[in-house]
């Protein structure tokens, strides 16, 4: 509809000879800004309900769903999240993936929930990742997800390797973009987690090399400033 109205628009200022003025509109996908108002988010909620209530088994709608119910505290996501996942679980064994991207976003929220101890899939959490990985081998959210538990159990060059794809692939822009995510882990959030695990293996010059950039972004600033003393003080 947005595009018929478009045109429209095109068609009346090419035969009036008006201009459109540019706007600092922003649209999201996700129908609120970035800064989560509570009520917006239930309002989607509901609206979601009430289509899953005309239209049942709409991974799209129990996806979202679920993921709005999480930013709400809400429990009954986890329900949500459980019946989206359920839907994909028999397609875990195929090599290719589900047309959806937004299968990448459940499989994560299910992978992170699980490693909460808040929803339990059936499976373990290293089938899920492998799963994942298979499917979307070059979505970061996920990469980082590995990275991060070959880190907890003691694989420090295996996590480290993970975190220098994702740094790879962001400067060659090969990563696959969908679904959005938070773009500091393209950067700032890898960097100061390269680092730390370059530290772990006496790798002291690239660990410092690391908190360095890691240090321009404002939002880790202190906390790689922090790991460049500990850094010196053990040198």
């Amino acid at each position: 509809m947005t595009l018929g109205v478009c045109m429209i628009i095109g068609q009346a200022t090419d035969k009036l000879a008006l201009e459109v003025k540019t706007s600092n509109t922003k649209i999201y996908p996700d129908g609120y800004k970035p800064v989560r108002e509570v009520h917006k988010l239930r309002r989607n909620a509901r609206l979601m309900e009430l289509q899953l209530q005309d239209c049942p088994a709409q991974l799209f709608y129990q996806i979202r769903l679920s993921q709005a119910l999480l930013k709400l505290d809400d429990s009954l996501a986890f329900y949500f999240l459980k019946q989206a996942f359920d839907q994909v679980r028999p397609l875990l064994a195929h090599s290719a993936a589900p047309s959806a991207p937004l299968a990448a976003e459940l499989l994560d929220s299910v992978i992170v929930r699980q490693s909460r101890g808040e929803i339990d899939s059936g499976l373990p959490v290293d089938d899920l990742l492998h799963a994942a990985l298979r499917w979307f081998p070059h979505w970061p959210p996920l990469i980082w997800r590995w990275a991060n538990r070959q880190f907890k159990q003691g694989r420090t060059a295996d996590a480290a390797e993970a975190m220098e794809n994702i740094l790879q692939s962001a400067h060659a822009g090969t990563y696959q973009k969908t679904p959005s995510f938070d773009a500091a882990l393209l950067s700032a959030e890898t960097y100061l987690n390269l680092g730390i695990c370059f530290a772990k293996s006496q790798r002291s010059q690239e660990a410092q090399h690391c908190f360095t950039l890691a240090a321009h972004d404002p939002a880790r600033q202190a906390a790689a400033k922090g790991n460049l003393e500990l850094l010196a003080a053990a040198q």
